[in-house]
């Protein structure tokens, strides 16, 4: 079982979100995360490149394009690689579509982060299902994010793509896309770049698998198809309405119910998931009748 936490997107209709079932994936330049997906290059290896006629000829069309002065033929050449990078970077960030999961739904992190500080939910996922959402295996697109203190280092990878995208100094993102999908295509590329986070997000627990879209170009979120629900945990601060939204929502969909709840235990910080019973429906209605005899006053 794996599971995502959600956030109430709109508080008039908070089972807008759901209808449908839409499996939701957005491209790697949305994330909170900034180093996401978290790359580098080697400065000490780029000496060679960086110092050929072609490089230099395009370091100095990007000092007058960006009117850099007083600044020594070194410091201008890293200036201008890391340019490079970044553009690189964002090349195909803005291409790729990953879909996240993690495999805990009790980590009270990730219900602030994610789920509007338990104001929000958590989708629960079977194994089988996401197979059949992603057409195979789950071994076989479904990887553990490796978190780490050091950056995937994709010096070559970068190198080969730039030389190729490189025209009177400026940078061409799509000639460096082609070259990045060429190479993936071909199995040259070690894909654990897209599979590794700086180990300050190790709390996340994450799994993701990827699509690629040359035609994209960033800010993209998009459904991959329809994926029911095994179970809905609602958060514990969720509101009356959007709580009773999503019982109702539930149970018209066969969708079993649970709840986030806080273990008071002297030991630990812990969220604890129980199944969603009879008990709990007489606090709702309780409360229910509360906010209906308030509004009748």
């Amino acid at each position: 079982m794996f599971y995502r936490y959600c956030k109430i997107r709109n508080e008039d209709n908070p089972i807008e979100q759901l209808d449908g079932f839409p499996f939701v994936v957005s491209s790697a330049d949305t994330f909170n995360d900034f180093f996401d997906i978290e790359v580098g290059y080697d400065p000490r290896k780029v000496t060679e490149f960086m110092c050929c006629e072609e490089t230099m000829k395009t370091a100095e069309d990007f000092q007058r394009k960006y009117n850099y002065t007083n600044i020594d033929k070194e410091s201008l050449l890293r200036n201008y690689m890391d340019y490079l990078f970044i553009s690189f970077l964002v090349s195909f960030k803005h291409r790729i579509l990953i879909g996240c999961l993690t495999s805990d739904p009790e980590n009270v992190v990730m219900w602030s982060h994610y789920a509007d500080d338990s104001r929000g939910f958590v989708l629960a996922y079977d194994n089988k299902d996401l197979e059949k959402l992603l057409g195979a295996p789950l071994h076989q697109h479904l990887f553990k994010v490796t978190y780490t203190n050091h950056p995937c280092d994709i010096t070559d990878l970068f190198f080969s793509s730039i030389k190729k995208s490189i025209n009177n100094g400026e940078f061409n993102p799509g000639a460096a896309y082609i070259e990045f999908e060429t190479q993936l295509l071909k199995g040259d590329m070690d894909k654990s770049m897209f599979f590794t986070k700086s180990i300050e997000w190790q709390y996340e627990d994450e799994y993701r698998f990827l699509q690629f879209d040359g035609q994209l170009t960033g800010n993209v979120h998009r459904s991959i198809g329809s994926i029911k629900p095994k179970a809905i945990i609602l958060g514990q601060k969720m509101g009356l309405q959007n709580k009773l939204a999503l019982i109702h929502f539930a149970a018209t969909n066969e969708i079993s119910l649970f709840s986030e709840w806080l273990s008071y235990d002297v030991n630990d910080y812990n969220v604890k998931i129980k199944r969603f019973d009879e008990n709990d429906f007489k606090d709702i209605s309780v409360l229910l009748f509360d906010l209906i005899d308030k509004n009748n006053k």
